[in-house]
């Protein structure tokens, strides 16, 4: 369903499908377990790639650190890795004060490494 809101959005342009679509997958994750593998990925898809267009990008934000402690917690550390990425690039539209922003950056490539050099 995540996919489907996906091209409703981005390919149809019907911004009120993609929303409808979207809502029916909140709907169904709020019964998920949070260790669920693939509730996982089904959320890295809605908060990264479609929430956005129909909330503050301060929820997605949010939303977005769920997924990486999440994705880190299931053993997927690329899908951690590449919510971190789009999660700093919100941080910067959002209009981030940019020492902050880089400190931020700088934590998580040192979490990152360590996760590397354990797993």
């Amino acid at each position: 369903f995540v996919i489907f809101a996906y091209f409703q959005v981005y390919l149809k342009r019907s911004f009120e499908s993609g929303r409808r679509w979207g809502n029916i997958v909140k709907s169904m994750l709020k019964n998920a377990s949070a260790e669920d593998p693939a509730a996982s990925k089904a959320r890295f898809l809605l908060y990264l790639f479609l929430n956005f267009w129909y909330v503050p990008l301060q929820e997605s934000i949010s939303h977005m650190q769920d997924v990486e402690y999440t994705s880190l917690k299931c053993g997927d550390p690329e899908r951690a890795c590449l919510t971190q990425c789009v999660r700093f690039s919100f941080l910067f539209f959002r209009g981030e004060n940019l020492p902050i922003l880089s400190h931020e950056v700088g934590m998580a490539l040192r979490s990152m490494a360590r996760f590397s050099i354990v797993s």
